[in-house]
């Protein structure tokens, strides 16, 4: 009986879902534009920030390119925040797309900003990307109908 109830109630809220999430998207995109305003050498799309060997492997790299202007974007969720502060010193800018939870919608529209704005970029920078996120995003494009 409560498992139906459960199942009900989250069948009738599934529709208030991107508003609860746009207030989110809204500070997302502020942050997003407060690191264009500056000139970023170095976009790092990394999947998460918990303890792992491929994040500690991140977190050296971040290291290492100390000296350039890094923004740093977290695509999916971390299990732990053990990691976080971390990547939170060693960047100049870092910004969770997870906030926005799993809901798909909002982290497609923020990639497709991003992607535009990095396209427009009149100086080079360097980009280092979570490739099964572009490619989840732009899928639609190269499907045959």
């Amino acid at each position: 009986m409560k498992q139906t109830i459960r199942i009900w109630i989250t069948k009738a809220l599934k529709p208030l879902f991107p508003l609860l999430f746009y207030k989110r998207f809204q500070k997302l995109l502020a942050q997003i534009d407060k690191c264009f305003t500056e000139k970023i050498d170095v976009f790092l799309f990394y999947p998460a920030y918990h303890i792992g060997g491929a994040e500690k492997i991140h977190l050296e790299i971040l290291k290492t390119i100390h000296d350039k202007k890094i923004a740093v974007f977290i695509t999916n969720k971390s299990s732990t925040d053990a990691l976080k502060k971390d990547f939170v010193a060693a960047s100049d800018h870092f910004i969770d797309f997870y906030k926005l939870g799993n809901y798909s919608f909002f982290q497609k529209k923020l990639i497709n900003i991003l992607k535009k704005k990095i396209n427009s970029l009149e100086y080079k920078c360097t980009v280092f990307v979570n490739v099964k996120l572009f490619q989840v995003n732009t899928r639609h494009r190269y499907s045959k109908v």
